[in-house]
């Protein structure tokens, strides 16, 4: 090899070891950039005086993937909660914030101060038009107007046809009493509060009670809140939105599409249709008004179609929920059924006696309504807020840090709560009443917040709350029942995303004996 050749190959060699070293020099660069903002947030972040897990501080993809996907979390925020207290850092950027804490000074209404608003995009890109999203002025202008579907005076107007679906599945109920065949109650109480639910809001139920089955809409609604949790995991994880489809599918998402779809036409139909027949009132007849009272304009077209689909989710899934839970805690604990039993038979000796006044002056019903909710939130957390810049527990909160209350977390708070994690409805009886138990005189009633708290909290509680006093009452007069063998679990082995992901809960109907 001449001079040359190895001048050559010298220069050659040279450029190689250089690029070699440019390369690992490159390689390296990310690494150490992905250290140091590990580094940085552990550390040094603005939230880094709150306690939580050092990975979560780093990055929020564990979580979310067991939260918005797997549905694990739940459990874990629990244990969180208890390690570290009432405030936890869940992520570089979010903090869940127990109840105690949060309701007062995060949901509540701040004089002259700025709100803690909602996470834009949470519900999809039209959410600022939304009432659960919209920013203040039009949040109070929407809910002003739709405050009147959900008064005492329309809740009077609504009850005949609360009552009608109450009928409805007693009377299916008792087909079904003292045979061989037992009902998955989960699916007949969706049937039943979306009926409910359809008719109030449209003028015609979804006829899943008479027809014994889910109506295809129906379906899509229950299919597709999983759908909303999946696109929270990409909002927050916007680099997995090309493979995440052939992970997970894309059923779930045509669902979103599909329920919001089918729920603009129902109501541009209602809305064509003007006004209900035969002078009745449903909750689109306020919906439509062009004006409040006051003279206050009411909704846009566009917020019109856009609150429907909202109000009928709301308004049924999370109804079923609640009393699935009640059957549930009831069939798990026979003297508290014992005693609901008495009460409800002593009460009333027909069902056409059933209301939803009567029905609101039963104590210990009322009661084991409440534990259920406690319990069994049908929503375990409320939409992310966002902080303004603000103190929270004396501490500063940066601005733009999202925030979490967890109302199951918040109601299982050994603080705030005696046997926080037991069913105890004498908990919640006056001292007058004669199973009350001064043990749970030290609970704090003040974090129960199922329905949310403050001026964004559930417009149609109420509602609610005449429903399950209705239905549990009616139940309680007309049949003796009992879960299935093999279902202890089932309330703790349940799934949770956006709400819970119920699985099938067995009951064995019989016909009154005494």
């Amino acid at each position: 090899m001449d001079t040359s050749q190895e001048s050559q190959i010298s220069v050659l060699g040279g450029l190689v070891s250089s690029s070699a070293t440019t390369l690992a020099v490159l390689g390296f660069l990310p690494i150490a950039a992905i250290a140091a903002k590990a580094v940085y947030n552990i550390w040094f972040h603005p939230l880094s005086a709150f306690p939580g897990p050092k990975l979560y501080a780093v990055t929020e993809l564990s979580l979310n993937w067991q939260n918005n996907v797997r549905g694990t979390f739940l459990p874990r925020l629990q244990e969180l909660h208890r390690q570290y207290g009432p405030i936890v850092r869940t992520g570089p950027n979010a903090l869940s914030v127990d109840g105690g804490i949060a309701w007062p000074q995060v949901y509540a209404h701040r004089s002259g101060k700025p709100e803690y608003p909602k996470l834009a995009g949470y519900f999809g890109p039209e959410n600022d038009k939304s009432i659960i999203m919209a920013p203040r002025d039009n949040h109070r202008r929407q809910r002003r107007h739709l405050a009147h579907a959900f008064s005492e005076a329309a809740l009077t107007e609504q009850q005949a046809y609360v009552l009608k679906y109450v009928n409805l599945i007693m009377n299916k109920f008792s087909e079904h009493a003292d045979q061989a065949k037992n009902l998955n109650i989960v699916d007949w109480l969706n049937f039943m509060t979306f009926d409910i639910i359809g008719d109030l809001a449209f003028g015609e139920s979804f006829g899943s009670l008479s027809q014994d089955g889910y109506h295809p809409w129906v379906r899509s609604v229950i299919d597709s809140v999983y759908g909303f949790s999946l696109a929270h995991f990409i909002k927050f994880h916007p680099i997995f939105t090309p493979i995440f489809p052939f992970v997970v599918g894309t059923r779930f998402f045509k669902q979103i599409r599909i329920v919001q779809d089918v729920s603009k036409t129902k109501a541009q139909a209602r809305m064509d249709q003007g006004e209900a027949p035969g002078g009745r009132r449903d909750i689109m007849t306020y919906v439509t008004r062009g004006k409040n009272s006051d003279g206050e304009q009411g909704m846009t077209h566009e917020e019109q179609l856009i609150v429907v689909p909202l109000l009928v989710t709301a308004g049924s899934d999370t109804t079923a929920t609640a009393l699935c839970g009640f059957f549930f805690l009831l069939g798990q604990h026979p003297n508290a059924m014992s005693h609901l039993q008495r009460e409800v038979r002593k009460a009333f000796e027909d069902e056409t006696e059933i209301d939803i006044k009567s029905s609101a002056r039963l104590q210990y019903l009322h009661a084991c309504i409440e534990e259920t909710l406690r319990l069994f939130p049908p929503a375990v957390e409320v939409p992310p807020r966002v902080s303004p810049g603000a103190e929270i527990d004396g501490r500063w909160v940066p601005k733009g840090t999202r925030i979490t209350t967890p109302q199951y977390v918040t109601h299982r708070n050994p603080s705030h709560f005696k046997d926080p994690d037991s069913f105890h409805p004498e908990r919640w009886l006056q001292a007058s009443h004669p199973l009350y138990d001064p043990r749970y005189a030290g609970d704090n009633r003040s974090v129960f917040k199922p329905f949310s708290f403050g001026p964004r909290d559930c417009l149609g509680k109420n509602l609610a709350y005449a429903e399950m006093r209705i239905f549990a009452a009616r139940l309680m007069l007309q049949f003796d029942w009992e879960l299935l063998p093999g279902q202890d679990e089932w309330m703790s082995k349940q799934k949770v995303t956006v709400t819970w992901q119920k699985g099938p809960l067995m009951v064995k109907f019989h016909q009154r004996k005494e």
